[in-house]
């Protein structure tokens, strides 16, 4: 006796776990090539098309680096930045070591930095 054989359009069960499996199986060869080659895997080339939203940079806001609130007039933001920089300036460890001197060269970009960053956030008068 033949065995009998389904209309078409039917899928058994095994049928379909096989097609399941098969599928898995081809994304994931698909992400061992990518990635056996250095690309990055198809699921990762989608993901990448969306735009990405804006974030701001790691680290501190600028009203935290010059230790003022948040709502701080540039006139206070001034008097802050001039007070920071009197004390952490480079010119002050000159004669220290190395080290010291680095670490007070990388705060004053800091300070520098969220100085920047407020003037460009409040405006600084200058009509830029």
């Amino acid at each position: 006796m033949a065995p009998e054989k389904k209309p078409s359009g039917s899928m058994g069960w095994l049928d379909f776990a096989f097609g399941v499996a098969s599928q898995a199986a081809k994304k994931l060869h698909a992400e061992f090539e990518a990635g056996k080659s250095g690309k990055p895997s198809p699921a990762e080339a989608n993901r990448r098309t969306s735009p990405a939203p804006a974030q701001r940079p790691a680290g501190p806001a600028w009203w935290e680096i010059l230790q003022v609130s948040r709502g701080a007039s540039l006139r206070q933001v001034t008097a802050a930045y001039r007070e920071l920089m009197s004390k952490n300036h480079p010119d002050k460890v000159a004669h220290l070591s190395e080290r010291i001197r680095r670490v007070a060269d990388e705060e004053t970009r800091r300070i520098n930095a969220a100085y920047e960053a407020a003037q460009r956030a409040l405006g600084d008068g200058k009509g830029r």
